[in-house]
């Protein structure tokens, strides 16, 4: 627990780990075992989490072996190995770092790198939109196992799909109108009411070195 405790990063490191780490990696010609070290780092301190990253990194690789599938086809099996191992690598650093947070947690991570008010209230407000049109999703979802559907590949499931989208493209107009009917009552005017942004710990500032460190010193070449 209390390492747990130690690894809570402020949303701007957390943010801007990511970005170190996604940018150094992705743009990296090769793939080195110094890239491993981060997220491993990061897994051994939330290991409470650990079935559910593993989880929900399973589900995300769906799009990993997408993407890997075409280099895969005309034979290039080392480009196809290091895409899906890149994403995998990036992907579970991102659940890792960002596992249970809201919207509220980016827009002040935005806010404490200095990127503005408005860009943050922006992220904030995209999160928010983005949090209803899920929970109807998942509401619909709900009514139609209730009333007995199961997919199959004919016409009538086309058609309940195409009702079930345009369901949420009426939902998604009516929420945004709602929500910029209720902010206008409140008077906001493009920017949110944050705390003073953060200092720099010594835990947060050795993190970001080692994550800074595993990407530019490339050390074990894989693929």
């Amino acid at each position: 627990v209390a390492s747990e405790k130690n690894a809570q990063m402020s949303p701007a490191v957390s943010l801007l780990a990511f970005f170190i780490f996604s940018f150094g990696v992705g743009l990296s010609g090769q793939l080195y075992a110094a890239f491993f070290a981060p997220p491993l780092l990061l897994f051994a301190l939330k290991i409470s989490i650990a079935r559910a990253v593993c989880t929900r990194l399973a589900v995300l690789n769906i799009f990993a072996i997408l993407s890997a599938l075409s280099p895969a086809v005309v034979g290039n099996y080392e480009l196809a190995g290091v895409i899906f191992l890149r994403a995998n690598l990036i992907m579970a650093f991102a659940i890792l770092l960002f596992y249970g947070k809201d919207e509220y947690f980016f827009a002040r991570g935005f806010y404490g790198l200095g990127l503005g008010e408005k860009l943050s209230s922006l992220v904030y407000c995209c999160g928010r939109f983005v949090n209803f049109l899920r929970s109807d999703l998942a509401r619909l979802q709900a009514l139609l196992r209730m009333r007995g559907f199961v997919g199959t590949s004919g016409i009538f499931t086309y058609k309940i799909y195409a009702n079930l989208v345009g369901i949420l493209a009426i939902s998604a107009l009516e929420q945004a109108r709602n929500l910029s009917m209720v902010m206008s009552a409140r008077g906001f005017c493009g920017r949110l009411f944050y705390e003073c942004r953060e200092g720099l710990s010594v835990s947060e500032a050795s993190f970001l070195a080692f994550v800074l460190a595993c990407v530019s010193v490339k050390i074990g070449a894989i693929l």
